[in-house]
């Protein structure tokens, strides 16, 4: 259910199209060819990957993940001006939580840490 829906949103109308009146299978290559899917992993090895995606969201502002969910998820559904509302919106809040001072201490870090690695 929801495949005339999401899939259009996902690869576009014309291959949503092909691909829905056709029902034909579509491999693992092409599926990461025409964005369907972000990356192939090797057997075995999907869990690992997921956890590691996982622990680089886990890094970020919980509010910061929360409404970035929310623009992603109704930015289909707006237009230009509506979504750039939304993400003043969501910037504002996100400043005002105090976690924006926590993200740039975060990102101050990481970065000086890059700088003694590539030192090295």
């Amino acid at each position: 259910m929801g495949a005339s829906y999401f899939l259009p949103r996902l690869v576009g109308m014309s291959r949503a199209s092909e691909l829905l009146l056709t029902g034909r299978e579509v491999k693992a290559e092409e599926a990461m060819q025409i964005g369907l899917v972000l990356r192939l992993t090797a057997e075995g090895e999907t869990l690992s990957i997921a956890l590691e995606m996982a622990n680089l969201m886990v890094e970020k502002s919980p509010l910061g993940l929360k409404l970035t969910k929310e623009i992603l998820n109704t930015t289909l559904e707006n237009d230009l001006e509506a979504s750039l509302q939304v993400e003043n919106r969501s910037q504002v809040l996100c400043v005002l939580s105090g976690s924006f001072e926590d993200a740039i201490k975060r990102f101050e870090n990481r970065k000086s840490k890059n700088k003694r690695n590539q030192k090295l």
